[in-house]
């Protein structure tokens, strides 16, 4: 199985890498940019991806952002450490509020300043990344970090990306009865119209598109891209 996955992942970086180059050709509109920032930011997720399965992964932040981030990531960790000896949810208010967010961005309205605005964006561009993440990433960020805590304004990007970063799991989790509830209860509700959120709540990866067992939504040991 992963010889077959390596295999496939070898094809897909010799046809990526002809492609870039052709790019360096290309006169490239602000449209066209904005969409390989986009396709850049799948990329590096990916590639976490891999760097964690094989253990080789190691943070690309200056010791001064590693050091400011270690509060959030020991609470970070023992949140979902509990949750996954305990098989159950601190709050699942927390899950269902961060998956909207997420899958929707912030709610906006006419009468925001134009200082919230901008914070709005800033926080949309996060959901952004966000999106990118593993099935178990995205699910373990939503368990453990509160909407408001991660907003633009709230969180500096150096610390947001850090903790991005650091999200993803190495191996595949077995998640309460209460993620799937949600999951559920958020799809059959309409709170979210969109492909991405639809492919999660089926378990299906958003960045590999590979299905997931929706009864835990955990990985396989064989597949490459373990988070």
């Amino acid at each position: 199985m992963a010889s077959q996955i390596i295999a496939q992942l070898k094809d897909a970086l010799q046809g990526t890498e002809s492609l870039a180059a052709s790019l360096n050709a290309s006169c490239l509109s602000p449209e066209a940019q904005a969409e390989l920032d986009i396709i850049a930011d799948k990329f590096r997720a990916v590639a976490i991806l891999i760097g964690k399965k094989t253990q080789s992964f190691k943070p690309q932040w200056n010791d001064e952002t590693w050091i400011k981030s270690k509060d959030h990531r020991e609470k970070t960790e023992k949140i979902l450490t509990n949750v996954l000896t305990e098989n159950k949810l601190p709050n699942k208010q927390v899950l269902r509020n961060n998956l909207i967010t997420i899958f929707c961005g912030p709610k906006k309205y006419m009468n925001d300043s134009q200082a919230l605005k901008s914070r709005k964006i800033a926080t949309e561009k996060r959901c952004i990344k966000l999106r990118q993440l593993s099935v178990n990433g995205i699910i373990s960020w939503a368990i453990a970090y509160p909407s408001g805590t991660w907003a633009g304004g709230r969180m500096g990007s150096d610390i947001f990306d850090c903790l991005l970063q650091d999200i993803e799991p190495n191996d595949g989790l077995h998640w309460p009865p209460e993620v799937n509830e949600t999951l559920a209860e958020l799809q059959d509700g309409s709170y979210i119209h969109n492909e991405a959120f639809n492919k999660l709540a089926e378990g299906r990866d958003p960045i590999q598109d590979v299905w997931r067992s929706t009864a835990n939504l955990s990985r396989s040991e064989d597949f490459v891209t373990n988070g």
